[in-house]
């Protein structure tokens, strides 16, 4: 479930000569697994279509738990329906001045209905997000094939991989990043 794996190597230097990789969400770009003394440096890793989709909250109802969010130009649409399991639906809170998380905030959506022009009502399973929300704060929001359910069992049992993500490195003692980029992790 990557496009590089990478199993128990040791003393190994990946340079990546200012190069970049450009991935489908559906599979990861690199995995190190029980690996050590690695390197990985001068590379940028990039998604397309990016994993995520983008907007900013037009309107809060706590109550209800619901937002309704305005989806920026250039981002994918979310998926519409009604989410019983937790497959793709992690959405994340970002202050709209500084772009920083709003602490830990995540929630998973429980519906979110198409209200038409790029906006989105998304109710959720608990309050958290709609209590810490502002008007205009950034969310983001997991898309369909973004290797939400990505898991590779490793011979002793264990997953080498959980979640859409450029990157895995999973059981791995003493990994460099140096001069890496990751545009969609």
């Amino acid at each position: 479930h990557g496009s590089i794996v990478f199993q128990s190597a040791k003393n190994l230097t990946i340079e990546g000569n200012g190069s970049t990789i450009v991935n489908h969400p559906d599979n990861r770009t690199l995995v190190l697994y029980r690996c050590e003394d690695v390197v990985l440096r001068n590379i940028t890793l990039d998604m397309d279509p990016p994993p995520f989709t983008q907007g900013r909250i037009q309107s809060i109802d706590v109550g209800a738990r619901r937002v309704e969010v305005l989806i920026d130009p250039g981002y994918p649409l979310p998926e519409t329906g009604t989410f019983i399991d937790n497959t793709s639906n992690d959405v994340m809170l970002y202050r709209q001045t500084t772009r920083e998380p709003v602490g830990g905030v995540f929630s998973r959506k429980s519906e979110v209905v198409d209200m038409g022009n790029r906006l989105y009502r998304l109710t959720f399973r608990n309050s958290s997000l709609a209590q810490n929300a502002t008007i205009g704060d950034l969310v983001t929001i997991k898309t369909a094939g973004s290797g939400n359910d990505l898991q590779a069992p490793a011979p002793d049992g264990s997953f080498i991989a959980t979640s859409a993500a450029l990157i895995l490195i999973n059981f791995s003692d003493h990994v460099t990043l140096e001069g890496v980029t990751s545009y969609a992790s």
